[in-house]
C-alpha cells in the first residue's frame, strides 16, 4: 500500500485513493462597494475498505451588499462513491461514480432575485478558490 502525500491537494484534484475526509474550502470575494461573497464547498468521503469509499459534495454561496438583503444560493449536493486498485507498486487507477441532486439553485434556468445575485456573486469567488488552490502564498 502506498502511503499518504505529505501535502494537501488543490480542491479540483482528486486522490487514488479510499479515505476518510472531511474538507471546508470557503474563499471570500470583497467588492469595491463594501460588499462581499462567500463560496463555501463541504467535501466529505468515508472510507469503506482499502478499495472503497463513498463520498458528499455540497455548496452555498452568500452574498453581502449594503442596503441590501442578504443573498444566498444552495448548489445542488452531490453524492458519490469511488473504488480504487492498485496497478503495480507506484500506480493506482480510481473509478467513480456520481449523482447530482437537483435540489438546490434557488429554481430552474429563472431563479428568484437575490439567488439569481448569490449565483452571479459566487462565480468570481469560486473561480478564486479554482486558480488560487494550487498556489503558495
Amino acid at each position: 500500500m502506498l502511503a499518504a502525500a505529505p501535502y494537501s491537494l488543490p480542491y479540483q484534484l482528486r486522490p487514488t485513493l479510499a479515505a476518510d475526509v472531511p474538507r471546508l474550502d470557503t474563499p471570500f470575494a470583497p467588492q469595491g462597494d463594501g460588499a462581499l461573497t462567500a463560496a463555501s464547498l463541504l467535501f466529505a468521503s468515508k472510507r469503506l475498505s482499502p478499495a472503497a469509499a463513498v463520498y458528499l459534495r455540497a455548496a452555498a454561496v452568500r452574498d453581502e451588499v449594503p442596503g441590501q438583503p442578504t443573498a444566498w444560493a444552495v448548489g445542488n449536493p452531490v453524492l458519490g462513491a469511488t473504488a480504487v486498485k492498485p496497478v503495480g507498486a507506484f500506480v493506482r487507477v480510481a473509478g467513480a461514480f456520481t449523482l447530482a441532486l437537483p435540489l438546490g439553485m434557488g429554481g430552474g434556468p429563472s431563479p428568484a432575485g437575490t439567488a439569481a445575485r448569490a449565483i452571479r456573486a459566487g462565480v468570481p469567488a469560486r473561480a478564486g478558490l479554482d486558480n488560487c488552490s494550487a498556489r503558495s502564498f
